[in-house]
């Protein structure tokens, strides 16, 4: 199950960030709520920044995700190679490794790499739709969330390109605890950072997975950046 994990439970749901009251005050579209609640039914297990873990015992690994997962298990090292993705529908692009197979297309968006520490490292993005709320907006109201969450950590506003200009973003990364307490986290627990980014009328959800242990070792710590700063909005074409 642990070779499973970063799959089934990777997906962070943007809105599970913000409160009632906030939502109200930016008066977010009924549809946009409600395609959340159907997203996190979709995923079938998801932890949400300042939630609790849902149980991702009963869910069936991806296919795809097993077929890779099973051919990279003798990985060996990040080649430092890198393909070019672009999605003018959700509006981004993106480096990713050539190391990293892509297993769904969408509005949310998987690679899955290689095994290490007996989990397969992820990447993923999920665009969102909100219009009518401004990026500068969201941005701030984003940060304030996870700045108060303590489950999260070196919370920064970045920017992020859009053809001529920037668009406003935030980054963050969980702790090194598990969720709710001060114990720490064992080497085969999920362990993500997070790019979030605010325009094309949407909000685009970046996560970076792999375990614990993974991270201790700084095994994809550099390739993780590489992509990050990779990462751009593009003209949605309809």
């Amino acid at each position: 199950m642990k070779l499973y994990l970063a799959t089934t439970i990777a997906v962070l749901m943007p809105f599970g960030m913000i409160t009632s009251s906030q939502a109200q005050g930016m008066q977010l579209p009924h549809h946009t709520l409600t395609q959340d609640a159907h997203l996190y039914a979709q995923f079938g297990g998801i932890r949400i920044p300042g939630g609790q873990d849902a149980d991702v015992d009963d869910v069936e690994p991806d296919t795809d995700a097993e077929e890779s997962t099973e051919t990279t298990s003798d990985f060996t090292g990040f080649s430092e190679d890198y393909s070019a993705y672009s999605d003018s529908f959700n509006g981004f692009s993106v480096d990713i490794p050539t190391e990293f197979n892509l297993t769904t297309e969408g509005q949310t968006t998987n690679w899955i790499g290689p095994v290490l520490d007996e989990g397969a490292v992820m990447i993923y993005v999920n665009a969102a739709p909100l219009p009518g709320v401004a990026p500068g907006t969201l941005q701030q109201t984003y940060y304030q969330q996870y700045e108060n969450d303590r489950f999260y950590t070196d919370v920064q506003k970045v920017t992020v390109p859009y053809g001529d200009g920037m668009v406003p973003a935030i980054r963050a990364k969980e702790v090194d605890t598990q969720q709710g307490t001060n114990t720490p986290k064992g080497p085969d627990d999920l362990h993500r950072w997070h790019l979030i980014v605010f325009g094309n009328d949407r909000v685009y959800t970046w996560g970076f997975t792999g375990m614990f242990q993974t991270f201790q070792d700084n095994e994809v710590q550099d390739v993780y950046e590489t992509v990050i700063n990779s990462v751009e909005l593009i003209s949605i074409t309809e």
